[in-house]
């Protein structure tokens, strides 16, 4: 479970008092459902950013799962703890000789109704109460029942009937709520005393500045001047932390606050290269992401360049970061704005320490969509950071950011709005919804802007071209293409093709280069569309380097490129699992399917709708998952059509189905061959 409550400390340095929650008056005192990556969205001065650093400063930041439903069993054992009135056990009229055992064991314990208050819950002493609780109520309960009725009765009952069941009751369910908020109380602390800062104020670049004016003679400015700026304006000196060693990360007792303005990346390179093995380590991991996602793959040295002799002489201007690959180097300030931007985000995220939360203000600065798709793709999904467990929490104003958190549900978003009496209403909101957009101002639509795009028919067809892809680029070893960079996806719906104009001729149709200038089309060959597939190919001809068409031909739709390898592997998902609960049954309609599929030549049903191909297997197992034109079987439904190719594409990036599988069908190669070379030609 990746979400909880985090708790709001409130103290004269930190104050929540201008924040609520929506649809609440009162000031906030949880942030829910808090998760492992939390993006804050808002316009300008919806207060954001000033509820960040009030969040960073805290001196630990703690949480409890699902907070609503803990206030409830708390409600429920406090009812119950009032209807037994345990305080009768502490009068002083009780006799010496009749005072029961457990009380005089626990006179300084009392049973009073647990707090309320959500700061409570998150106090260690909350937890002591509930276990004196229960050794009290414990003692009650194998107290003597004659003890207990005779005085019982008397405060409490005009009778005695029923007595004993309903009293044992009360006490049993009394006991049982208090084990269930024990287990349920599952107290976390968040990050450690270390957090990292990523602010606005950032850069690459080393700065220089010139000795003499006009002589041309330059020289850099040590002075973190970026650092002072950023701990002045946030009022950050109290927590200051320059560069953080491993000794510091472990023992750290106060809060510190490590700002990464990027001004100092020379420095810090000097000392990863020359630090611990852990430093090292974290080092190492950072160049082997840049060395793969900008420079194919090829092992990289990144190199704080130095010359001992000039640094004696106090000369610091050839103080330049390098990145070698092979015989050649590059200059870090030659390389793109983007690529710079992307090193000084990832940089601070790869040498954090475990456990650490990071605070990152609109990272998307300088970053092509694609590009943040790549952030965000890493920070969710690469297995060195998320072997860290790290925490962020990032405010932006982009929308593509945003579109991205639709696909990841390790990501919790939070809406900001500045109300009218000047305080701040915070909302956590779904991804995907529609309200934050407007809320940044911008258009709720998506603009092209990756090298080259991909139209397909539809959804699965998406799915199987990754398929396509992923395993053709394993087998291979070469580069998987970069989504939103290298190349997009566009669904036209099949016959909406008609719809667009891939020629330069000035009609009512939809332009299709006004959405992006290099176009590759792939349509199922569906029979009776001769002449639709030959209209489109002589496009081609006249526009051969920015337009692309090819189907599915020889074979109906893209379902019937599937080979009876990957059905045998890919199958057993589309079965009633009903019918197969069991492993054994697993086992043995597995191998009824081998078998079957074995038995019948897929080559026959080329050109035919797909679903004859599985009705002619004749599997019981089978869902309904075809559809049918009278008795005849047509394509699959639209459901499973998706869902069987998001099985391919998973199996795939698992590396059960391989290019070996694929590329059996000798229209799988040439399909994947030809949109590989395209995004290449970029």
């Amino acid at each position: 479970m990746n979400k909880y409550d985090l708790l709001l400390h409130k103290s004269e340095q930190l104050d929540f008092s201008d924040y609520s929650l929506f649809n609440e008056e009162e000031s906030i005192q949880i942030l829910p459902n808090f998760n492992t990556i939390n993006i804050f969205v808002g316009s300008n001065n919806s207060g954001k950013s000033r509820f960040i650093r009030a969040l960073m400063k805290q001196k630990t930041n703690s949480g409890i799962f699902n907070l609503n439903i803990l206030e409830e069993k708390i409600t429920s054992y406090n009812t119950i703890l009032l209807d037994l009135d345990i305080d009768w056990l502490r009068k002083p009229n009780l006799s010496s000789n009749s005072i029961l055992p457990f009380v005089t064991e626990n006179t300084m314990v009392e049973i009073l109704p647990l707090n309320m208050s959500k700061e409570e819950y998150f106090k260690t002493t909350f937890i002591g109460k509930l276990e004196n609780h229960k050794k009290l109520l414990n003692g009650i309960q194998t107290t003597p029942t004659h003890i207990i009725r005779h005085y019982y009765i008397n405060r409490k009952y005009n009778t005695p009937i029923g007595f004993r069941s309903s009293f044992n009751q009360l006490i049993a369910d009394i006991i049982l709520l208090n084990e269930e908020i024990t287990n349920f109380y599952k107290f976390k602390l968040i990050g450690t005393k270390l957090n990292y800062l990523i602010p606005t104020l950032r850069t690459a670049h080393s700065l220089f500045e010139e000795k003499e004016f006009g002589n041309n003679d330059y020289c850099k400015i040590k002075k973190n001047i970026f650092l002072d700026t950023i701990t002045k304006n946030y009022n950050l000196s109290s927590f200051k932390s320059i560069e953080p060693t491993i000794k510091e990360e472990q023992e750290s007792s106060e809060k510190k606050i490590y700002t990464f303005t990027g001004l100092d990346l020379y420095n810090q390179i000097v000392n990863a290269r020359n630090g611990l093995k852990e430093e090292r380590k974290r080092f190492d991991e950072f160049e082997k992401f840049i060395g793969k996602e900008f420079f194919n793959s090829e092992p990289i040295d990144i190199v704080a360049q130095f010359n001992i002799n000039e640094k004696h002489e106090n000369n610091d201007k050839n103080e330049i970061i390098n990145i070698h690959i092979k015989d050649k180097s590059n200059y870090l300030h030659d390389l793109g704005d983007g690529i710079q931007s992307l090193i000084v985000l990832m940089y601070t995220i790869f040498i954090a320490p475990e456990n650490t939360m990071i605070f990152i203000d609109e990272p998307e600065l300088n970053l092509h969509p694609g590009m943040q798709r790549l952030f965000l793709e890493q920070i969710t999904n690469n297995q060195v950071l998320t072997k860290k467990k790290l925490t962020y929490v990032i405010a932006t104003h982009s929308n593509h950011l945003l579109d991205l958190t639709i696909e990841k549900d390790n990501i919790s978003v939070y809406s900001f709005s500045k109300k009218e009496n000047g305080k701040f209403q915070i909302k956590n909101v779904n991804a995907g919804n529609n309200e934050i957009i407007r809320e940044l101002g911008v258009n709720n639509s998506s603009v092209f802007l990756a090298n080259s795009s991909i139209w397909v028919e539809g959804i699965s067809d998406r799915n199987y071209i990754k398929a396509f892809l992923i395993a053709y680029c394993n087998s291979e070893k070469r580069s998987m293409p970069r989504e939103d960079i290298d190349f997009a996806f566009l669904e036209y719906a099949g016959s909406n093709l008609v719809h667009y104009e891939f020629s330069y001729e000035d009609n009512d149709n939809i332009k299709a280069f006004a959405l992006n200038n290099k176009i590759f089309i792939l349509a199922d060959n569906d029979s009776g569309k001769e002449e639709k597939h030959e209209k489109h190919k002589e496009l081609c001809e006249l526009n051969p380097e920015n337009l692309k068409y090819k189907s599915t031909s020889p074979y109906r739709e893209i379902e019937n490129l599937i080979s009876v390898e990957i059905w045998s592997k890919a199958m057993i998902e589309l079965c009633n699992k009903n019918k197969i609960k069991k492993e054994e049954e697993k086992i043995s309609v597995q191998e009824s399917i081998s078998k079957k599929i074995s038995k019948i030549n897929i080559e026959d049903y080329n050109d035919k709708y797909i679903g004859e191909y599985l009705k002619a297997l004749k599997i019981p197992e089978l869902n309904d998952v075809f559809e049918t034109s009278g008795r005849t079987p047509k394509s699959l439904k639209s459901e499973y059509k998706a869902y069987l190719s998001k099985i391919i594409l998973d199996k795939t990036i698992n590396k059960e189905i391989t290019w070996e599988d694929f590329s059996k069908n000798e229209t799988v190669k040439s399909i994947t061959e030809e949109i590989y070379e395209f995004i290449l030609k970029k």
